[in-house]
């Protein structure tokens, strides 16, 4: 039917066209007015009335697809007005709770809002993601999947750190329909008030705790529990690390790897126990043996898929195998390449968000690059020995295929992975994932033999293990890089296509050419006497990087926060990997709270740092950490830097302790205060002839201890910055302080409401780049409502602007 409908344009080509769409409204900052679905019909008439419309049309059907499941998905929204109140509501624990020293976390499907007006009430059935703090271990609420609870809750919208180069958890959260976070509040309203019903995911969950009892012990348990159940949570970050380093993460994600191997298995042994069934003729030409495997296979894979928890990879890589079983079922035959295309087209129509995921691009990236590289290849036959060299001709061809993709996403490719995998697919694949399974399907019947089996399991992955550690400290063991652009990608593209063309044809060398854009790629770094200055979007902390032509500073590092957020790997570092750069000069850490200097070990940990300052260099003594003391000045690339605070007597804590540093280029100044509060600020007007300023990291976050009148009123500052979280707790900055600043005309911004802010700054002016929940806005990141607003009016801003034509572009929506 579909072909019928294509045309002459052809099913393959609408189908592209249709994809096309979806990827053209995942780059969009909004999703398009309802008015615009009237196109709908237009193009569906026009289609059926002139072929030369039909990929019009699919491409117009992709996009407003696409754009139709993004609406139902944000209609689930939290609403305003329901932001930081507590609710009580009635819902069901839809995820297994993951537990910390501090706190328990799963995921809430609301499924009723209890004493609410019609207008104050939120949209139900919605997804939440909610922590249950305790203070005490004998206080540990016991969560399980699939409890219906009544629980006090208070909410905020989904929203996540806004950074270029860093982790989108916004865009997680909506691939998971999670469209709202909060956490449960001390009430006696909180109660159990039904027992979990029977289910698959009480099933797998009940699996989990018995896997999680048998193994207890065992060095390797969390990655048993990840091939078992795709139970990823217990994985440690010295475990996740290596795999990373070694390209072979994607083995402990159960994905078409795993469902392939399983599939396949089970697809033969039906097939060899169904000998028998060819003797009854009748029944065997109306249901043959084929069909029957076939059906086995899917179910098997369906059941495996289950235990899993269909997460988002099980659910592509279940599709991509129905698109095979389906056409073995129905006598139908596909080429390798339709096979290809429908199952990339079928999993888009059921989750277009699935075209902003990595882990689609890398499965259906590693299909077709064997469908490329070695299917349709004509071979003679070849002696059995010869096998071991196709294989591993295979991963070298993943590695280098799919080289783009990582360096696109991941900003880094593992050169070792073909020879890691070529141990590691066969050894998990065949031994570890076959005891693995067993023992799953033993720990309640014969749980003896169950552990024994996980024993074995683990013995085999310590050897991996062994192994892979004598790999990943090989000097070219991973290739890392700056993230490329995407155009730098897709000309690296074309080059991977005619290196893997076969042998024998011309020019497969120009491949490398085409490689080099990707691989020479450097971002445009500050001119000679200037700086760009970034406050980067931690949270409630700060972190702030200074860039000249040649040198890097880092202010703070942010906060951390247990074992799974640390603002230094997951913020600084991917931001410092984005712009290029691979050492930092001077790390400068303000004073000693967690919300600045608990990511500063990860960003020693992984680069260079050639010198650390800090007010309690005895917190990072094992770095060499040197004492800032006022007075301390260098200069950079035209750059004058100096330290005003604290002078050398002891009388100094705490936030006062802050080290306070000014950037100055020409008459062009700005100011970085940390946590100073009006003693601080009070000691620098009285000892210091502080000029007016055009940038002020506002000191402690906007609260009512600092930024006093007179400070403010001699700083005079242009731009001031309050590092502060969306929704944070303390409610920084205070509105009293916002307004301070307006009366001295000063433009005002909140790293929480707006992302990372970027500005550089010459001799001749400081100019404002770009916010980046503004520059890199998608349909699905939260919109805030801006509480502070730039003044109508400013005679010295004015004066400032004249310098530029940048300046102060700052009326964000």
């Amino acid at each position: 039917m579909l072909e019928k409908i294509a045309g002459k344009a052809g099913f393959a080509c609408c189908a592209l066209a249709f994809i096309i769409g979806i990827a053209f409204l995942q780059r969009l900052p909004g999703l398009p007015s309802p008015a615009w679905y009237g196109l709908v019909p237009l193009c569906i008439a026009l289609a059926i009335w002139r072929a030369s419309w039909r990929l019009l049309a699919a491409l117009v059907l992709g996009f407003f697809w696409a754009a139709l499941s993004a609406e139902l998905k944000l209609s689930r929204s939290l609403p305003d007005n329901m932001i930081g109140k507590d609710i009580v509501v009635v819902g069901q624990v839809v995820s297994i709770p993951e537990s910390d020293q501090r706190r328990v976390r799963f995921d809430f499907l609301i499924e009723q809002h209890l004493h609410g007006s019609s207008a104050a009430r939120i949209a139900t059935p919605m997804r939440a993601r909610i922590s249950w703090y305790y203070r005490k271990e004998s206080h540990v609420p016991v969560i399980k999947l699939g409890q219906q609870w009544q629980l006090k809750l208070r909410l905020k919208p989904a929203v996540g750190l806004l950074n270029p180069g860093a982790y989108d958890y916004e865009a997680w959260l909506f691939s998971r329909n999670l469209r709202a976070t909060g956490y449960v509040r001390e009430s006696a309203e909180n109660q159990k008030i039904a027992a979990p019903a029977f289910s698959g995911a009480q099933l797998r969950a009940s699996l989990l705790r018995q896997i999680a009892t048998l193994s207890d012990g065992l060095p390797k348990q969390g990655i048993l529990q990840a091939l078992m159940l795709g139970y990823r949570a217990n994985i440690s970050d010295s475990d996740w690390d290596l795999l990373l380093r070694t390209g072979t993460n994607h083995l402990v994600a159960i994905s078409g790897l795993h469902i392939g191997m399983i599939a396949s298995l089970a697809y033969f042994l039906v097939l060899f126990g169904c000998g028998w069934w060819v003797r009854w003729t009748s029944v065997a030409l109306i249901w043959p043996a084929q069909r029957i495997a076939a059906c086995g296979a899917w179910g098997v894979a369906f059941i495996y898929a289950g235990l899993a928890g269909f997460s988002l990879p099980t659910q592509r890589a279940l599709i991509m195998l129905s698109v095979g079983l389906v056409a073995i079922v129905a006598y139908r035959q596909l080429r390798l390449g339709q096979a290809f295309g429908l199952a990339a087209l079928a999993v888009l129509i059921l989750d277009p968000f699935a075209l902003n995921q990595a882990s689609f691009w890398l499965s259906f990236g590693a299909v077709a690059v064997l469908l490329y590289g070695v299917a349709g290849r004509r071979r003679d036959p070849q002696p059995r020995w010869r096998l071991t060299l196709a294989w591993v001709h295979i991963q070298w061809l993943l590695v280098i295929g799919l080289s783009p993709l990582s360096l696109y996403w991941f900003g880094g490719a593992a050169l070792l992975a073909a020879g890691a995998n070529i141990i590691a697919i066969p050894l998990i694949g065949f031994m570890v994932l076959p005891l693995a399974l067993i023992a799953l399907s033993l720990c309640f019947i014969w749980p003896a033999a169950a552990k024994t089996l996980l024993i074995a399991a683990n013995t085999l992955l310590e050897w991996l293990w062994l192994l892979l550690e004598m790999m990943s400290v090989w000097p070219l063991a991973r290739w890392e890089q700056n993230l490329p652009p995407l155009w730098a990608v897709s000309l690296a593209t074309v080059g991977v296509l005619l290196l893997l063309l076969p042998r024998g044809l011309p020019g497969r060398w120009l491949g490398l050419c085409w490689l080099l854009p990707m691989l020479l790629y450097q971002p445009v770094r500050p001119a000679e006497a200037e700086f760009e200055l970034t406050v980067l979007d931690v949270g409630q902390g700060t972190a702030v990087v200074i860039r000249t032509a040649k040198h890097v500073l880092v202010y703070d590092a942010g906060p951390r926060s247990g074992v799974r957020f640390d603002a230094g790997s997951l913020v600084v570092l991917p931001f410092l990997k984005k712009q290029g750069v691979t050492r930092v000069d001077t790390l400068l850490i303000s004073h000693g709270d967690n919300d600045h200097i608990g990511g500063a070990p990860a960003v020693m940990a992984n680069l260079p740092v050639a010198r650390v300052l800090s007010s309690v260099p005895k917190a990072l003594a094992q770095y060499g950490a040197q004492a800032c003391v006022a007075g301390q000045t260098w200069h950079w690339d035209g750059v004058d830097f100096a330290v005003l605070h604290p002078d050398r007597s002891r009388r100094w804590e705490g936030n006062d302790s802050s080290c306070v540093l000014e950037i100055r280029v020409g008459s062009t100044r700005a100011l970085l205060t940390g946590d100073i509060e009006r003693r601080v600020e009070n000691h620098l007007l009285a000892t210091l002839n502080l000029p007016q300023y055009d940038f002020l990291l506002a000191p402690h976050h906007g609260s009512r201890s600092s930024s006093t009148a007179a400070f403010l009123q001699a700083l005079q500052p242009v731009h001031v910055v309050f590092t502060a979280g969306m929704f944070n707790r303390y409610r920084f900055p205070k509105p009293d302080i916002v307004e301070r600043y307006h009366r001295v005309n000063s433009t005002v911004w909140v790293s929480g409401e707006r992302g990372a802010l970027t500005f550089t700054a010459n001799a001749q002016g400081f100019h404002f780049v770009q916010a980046y929940r503004q520059a890199g806005r998608r349909y699905w990141h939260y919109r805030p409502r801006f509480t502070v607003q730039r003044p109508a009016s400013n005679s010295r801003k004015n004066k400032v602007s004249s310098r530029s034509d940048h300046q102060h572009q700052v009326a964000l929506p």
